[in-house]
């Protein structure tokens, strides 16, 4: 689970994975404190290579394209995406201000 601060209310990202009917199904969810707030869903056929990266990614932009979300919270969504596991380093933290 990915916790971050959005209009300053606490929210987490989390993904769940699932296969249905051959394909993997990968859904993403953006929660506040008390219940999800938004859903998203990425699904991959059986005969596609297995990358978790990209199924989250499409599922995490399909949840915010469905949802109409702000390009200001789009941004916070991203960045708390993107630094989950310190993957930024410092020079591109700085090219994304």
């Amino acid at each position: 689970m990915i916790k971050f601060d959005m209009n300053a209310q606490k929210m987490a990202i989390d993904f769940m994975y699932d296969v249905f009917n051959g394909s993997r199904i990968t859904i993403a969810k953006i929660l506040d404190e008390t219940d999800v707030q938004y859903v998203g869903f990425a699904t991959q056929d059986s005969r596609d290579r297995d990358v978790k990266e990209i199924g989250r990614k499409t599922a995490l932009r399909r949840l915010m394209d469905n949802c109409k979300m702000k390009r200001s919270d789009r941004t916070v969504v991203w960045k708390a995406y993107h630094n989950r596991a310190g993957l930024f380093t410092k020079r591109s933290q700085a090219s994304h201000k």
